[in-house]
């Protein structure tokens, strides 16, 4: 039997190595029936399957083995922690609360006048969104630096490539390019101060600014890289809200965003 033992790992190896490899075109099949737009992504994601079936191999004999060794180091606890079921995400619901949120933040600090929301002005509608998507990625990188694509809203809400569903076409969409700004605010060096900086400029769309805004939005002691980097990341945002404003769940949504903070200390006087 002991002789024999090792013989019979080593068939069951060449026999399972095929069809565990299957899973990485299986993968990429999956993933490009839900989202042909992400081809190249699609594929880069079937071809990490490789890596996973290597440590989990690995984790699997080393159960079997005299004293537990394992030949890939590593702990797997937060990989095991990241497999959640897929399911749906009411996220529009989510950032339409995080817009109303970030649009009262910013007519607080003066970036943004009350009577731009009310009248849903040009600047409004596209600082709005776009202070609220930089607020969302920038929470999620504080979250999780080593996550890199999770998107956190709360406890009961984190969304991440694992469990996001792919029949949604619209997520699908947006998804590869919140990504894109995400691992370009990932890249910067203070990102607390930048990020501000950012969302600051967002709200820069007229011609004579407030001094809040004026304070933030001149201040460039941050260097001339740093100040590129920002208006790419500032570039990428503006994109995705001209594109948001073009979707049906998001105009259907938008007159609930345009709320100045004295309106809504009205509302909570007349509940009170």
């Amino acid at each position: 039997m002991i002789l024999a033992g090792p013989w019979v790992f080593a068939v069951l190896g060449s026999v399972s190595g095929p069809v565990l490899a299957l899973k990485i075109p299986f993968t990429m099949l999956k993933s490009n029936y839900y989202n042909p737009v992400e081809m190249w992504s699609n594929m880069r994601r079937g071809l990490a399957q490789v890596t996973q079936i290597l440590k989990d191999v690995d984790r699997k004999t080393a159960s079997l083995s005299i004293g537990h060794v394992k030949l890939i180091k590593g702990d797997t606890e937060d990989e095991e922690s990241f497999k959640e079921e897929r399911g749906k995400i009411d996220y529009w619901d989510l950032f339409i609360t995080c817009c109303i949120k970030e649009s009262k933040q910013i007519q607080t600090l003066g970036w943004i006048s009350q009577d731009d929301v009310t009248s849903a002005s040009s600047t409004s509608t596209i600082a709005i969104p776009g202070v609220s998507i930089i607020a969302v990625l920038v929470d999620s990188i504080k979250r999780s630096k080593k996550d890199k694509t999770l998107i956190y809203w709360n406890e009961e809400n984190k969304c991440r490539d694992s469990n996001r569903d792919y029949t949604d076409n619209v997520a699908n969409v947006f998804w590869p390019q919140l990504m894109k700004v995400k691992d370009a605010l990932m890249s910067i060096e203070d990102l607390d101060a930048q990020a501000t900086w950012i969302s600051a400029s967002l709200c820069d769309g007229e011609d004579e600014k407030s001094d809040q805004l004026r304070s933030v939005v001149e201040d460039l002691s941050m260097g001339e890289a740093a100040h590129q980097k920002c208006l790419r990341i500032r570039a990428m945002v503006e994109n995705i809200v001209h594109s948001l404003l073009r979707v049906q769940e998001m105009t259907s949504r938008m007159n609930r965003i345009f709320v100045s903070v004295d309106d809504e200390v009205k509302i909570e006087e007349t509940r009170i």
